[in-house]
């Protein structure tokens, strides 16, 4: 069993035009500072052949995301938007499965090939919608539609991890995710980089 809780800080600083005729349109600024924390957990079991050198995990595991929009108000004009502080949480879970494959080299170094795949799926709808009202209007409130979140999600990825010597290695790893429903979308990461341990 494994888990991690992270905690990030977001500050946000956006412009937007608001067009009130062909030629009349001010320019919108907000500053607002978001806070993040998300949190997982996850278990699982290695199956290993004789060797130890290849090793299928088939896992499950849980996540939850919050985020702690902070409050705004444009300015600069009376139909600027003004909104309050707003948490927007999910909770997901998670079912997957790991490939690692360890190659020993006759220098000494050994490199891990590793994939896998997960689905994820939430237990909610969510998106980023936010009850609003004009700067110079203050008692109108609507509500502002947000960007949707994706309620299933399909991870895939490749890696190597060669460790050249016990202070020392370097990885290469490819991400890709299918998402459906709201916020659908495909995402690609392509990731390089060194490890040194002390």
């Amino acid at each position: 069993m494994q888990g991690r809780f992270g905690i990030g800080f977001v500050d946000s600083d956006v412009e937007r035009d608001i067009i009130l005729s062909n030629n009349d349109f001010t320019r919108a600024k907000i500053n607002h500072n978001d806070k993040v924390y998300s949190g997982y957990l996850e278990t699982g079991y290695d199956i290993k052949n004789g060797n130890g050198d290849f090793v299928v995990t088939p896992f499950v595991g849980l996540t939850h995301d919050t985020v702690v929009r902070g409050s705004f108000s444009e300015e600069k004009s009376q139909f600027g938007l003004t909104a309050d502080k707003k948490n927007y949480n999910q909770t997901a879970a998670l079912l997957g499965l790991r490939v690692g494959k360890a190659v020993n080299w006759n220098g000494g170094s050994k490199t891990t090939f590793q994939g896998y795949v997960t689905h994820q799926r939430a237990f909610n709808d969510q998106d980023l919608s936010f009850d609003a009202r004009y700067t110079g209007l203050p008692g109108a409130t609507f509500k502002v539609k947000g960007i949707g979140l994706s309620k299933n999600k399909t991870w895939v990825g490749v890696g190597a991890l060669t460790e050249v010597n016990s202070g020392f290695g370097w990885y290469v790893n490819y991400d890709g995710s299918i998402d459906s429903g709201k916020g659908k979308g495909n995402n690609n990461v392509f990731t390089t980089g060194i490890r040194i341990n002390f």
